[in-house]
């Protein structure tokens, strides 16, 4: 995935996890727009939003593309 103009994704390895949380933050001051992590009961990773936080379709598709990498990382895995 390219480097997102707006967002940084932060990824964090908790031990006790199978797989990563991803942090999503904003560039321009570092505040934390949500995560994505994996969704056991749709087998599947999903972003999980903050309250009151607005994204733009730039944004939503700079999230998909992390979410799709993660992914792809997840079969090559197995």
């Amino acid at each position: 995935m390219a480097e997102s103009r707006y967002l940084e994704f932060v990824r964090d390895q908790p031990r006790d996890r199978k797989t990563p949380i991803v942090v999503v933050r904003a560039k321009s001051d570092g505040t934390v727009l949500g995560s994505i992590s994996w969704f056991g009961r749709w087998r599947q990773f999903c972003f999980w939003p903050k309250s009151n936080t607005v994204f733009n379709a730039g944004c939503m598709t700079d999230i998909q593309g992390k979410i799709a990498e993660l992914h792809a990382e997840r079969r090559a895995e197995k």
